[in-house]
């Protein structure tokens, strides 16, 4: 494991000694952990997880990060008064299932899923749009681009933590002609009205 003093220093060490993951800090001299995350996954590629004192507070370069292909994003654990770690779960819990994909221990992955009966009712027109690493900027570019007049609703799955879906829809919405909104529970696309965004899977 090698440790870095800066995003400058870090593209350097993953150039010369490519890590199996880095946890890559946002705020740092020089060069920021987003601009740091676009060079390694351009010339080093290899598992990146931004690792932030706030995330709702660094969200728009954690949404540049995650651009530049971040897996993910969690909150820095802090130590408390009593020495013990504060808010480490939610990073150990993504190390972990980073060390699981790493080892390809992630499962089957594909489940069948039995044919159902069409309904009787009549569904609304969808575009389903299924977003990965690397994905917010694509996301915008794509959404940007569709017409207010389009007869569908667009329904979007990005691979980001529920907590942060809020904070990428504000982030997208200006780029987009149609309103774009966190899909609730039980809601019924409309289309032509807004695009409903939901969360895949952490990492």
């Amino acid at each position: 494991a090698w440790e870095a003093v800066d995003g400058e220093d870090a593209v350097l060490k993953a150039a010369a000694d490519r890590p199996d993951a880095i946890l890559m800090d946002l705020v740092m001299p020089r060069l920021d952990g987003a601009e740091a995350t676009r060079r390694i996954m351009r010339q080093s590629p290899c598992p990146v997880l931004v690792v932030t004192a706030t995330v709702p507070g660094n969200f728009d370069l954690v949404y540049k990060a995650m651009g530049g292909g971040a897996l993910d994003a969690v909150e820095t654990p802090t130590l408390g008064p009593d020495g013990k770690p504060r808010n480490a779960d939610p990073l150990v819990a993504r190390l972990l299932k980073l060390d699981a994909a790493l080892r390809g221990q992630t499962g089957s992955g594909f489940v069948p899923v039995p044919a159902a009966k069409a309904p009787s009712v009549n569904l609304p027109r969808l575009v389903g749009i299924g977003v990965s690493t690397g994905g917010p900027e694509a996301l915008a570019a794509v959404l940007g681009a569709l017409p207010r007049e389009l007869p569908a609703a667009v329904l979007i799955v990005q691979h980001i933590a529920a907590d942060y879906a809020a904070g990428l829809a504000e982030v997208l919405a200006p780029r987009c002609r149609l309103p774009l909104r966190v899909a609730r529970n039980r809601d019924v696309p409309q289309p032509g009205t807004h695009d409903a965004l939901d969360t895949g899977a952490e990492m």
